[in-house]
């Protein structure tokens, strides 16, 4: 497994991976160095007695006191039983970090009641990793356009199985690939240039010329200039890396309106 951003990306500045880990910056991230930096990063701060594993919250709610603190009610699971054990946490700031993508989206409409194989979804793909890749399974069918999509068709195709690679027509194709390097030069380097920023829009940032040329209310060439480069930008890499033959044309993402 190889990580989709490499270390100077994907460190945290007061811990770099290139110094700790010995890890080339532009170079391609193996996962197990993931896995290794984060374990000693939680050592080097000291953050594993800080986290309650095993846990989950049941409620959450604002007490009535003065200083208004938060009561959180969790259960603890013992051993391999269902949660028991339940606890109160109370704190003055309250951060809910769940993400958006934690609960798997199936498509609407997808019946599959009657298929004999199995059905994963991409979360679950590593921990089915030997039934998916074992050798009694010869095709596997994706659905879905999006990052997970193209990462299960390169693991399947990879392991030799026959890919087919189902896509709704009302979307826009499959997700964009590019090359990572550029006449030798990572394009995370670019990226990661502190320039690049003003191209982005954020709520913390909301200020200056920049911001009311390209983002403000009132902007009407910014976002005109904005979508002209990314139009020539996504059209050149689709056609420097979709190009090369049919076959690769066919996986080119629709820039429809």
């Amino acid at each position: 497994m190889v990580a989709d951003s490499c270390a100077a990306i994907f460190d945290y500045s007061d811990f770099p991976m290139h110094e700790e880990l010995g890890v080339e910056k532009w170079a391609d991230l193996p996962g197990e160095k993931v896995h290794e930096y984060l374990e000693r990063y939680a050592d080097k701060f000291d953050l594993r007695k800080r986290c309650r594993l095993n846990t989950k919250v049941v409620r959450l709610e604002r007490t009535e006191s003065e200083d208004g603190v938060w009561k959180v009610e969790i259960e603890i699971k013992k051993d391999f039983e269902e949660y028991s054990v339940r606890e109160f946490l109370f704190c003055e700031k309250l951060i809910v970090a769940t993400g958006v993508t934690s609960t798997p989206n199936v498509p609407p409409g997808l019946d599959y009641k009657n298929f004999d194989g199995p059905v994963i979804h991409s979360r679950n793909v590593g921990a089915k990793h030997n039934l998916l890749t074992a050798d009694k399974v010869k095709r596997v069918t994706v659905v879905g356009g999006s990052k997970s999509a193209v990462d299960v068709v390169s693991l399947c195709a990879l392991a030799g199985k026959e890919v087919d690679w189902v896509i709704r027509e009302e979307g826009f194709g499959p997700a964009i690939l590019f090359e990572s390097r550029v006449h030798g030069i990572h394009a995370g380097a670019i990226k990661n240039i502190r320039a690049t920023t003003v191209f982005s829009p954020s709520m913390l940032w909301t200020k200056g010329f920049w911001y009311s040329f390209l983002h403000g209310p009132q902007a009407k060439l910014g976002p005109k200039l904005m979508k002209w480069v990314i139009e020539r930008g996504s059209k050149s890499s689709i056609n420097d890396f979709y190009g090369k033959n049919e076959n690769t044309m066919k996986l080119a993402p629709d820039l429809k309106e």
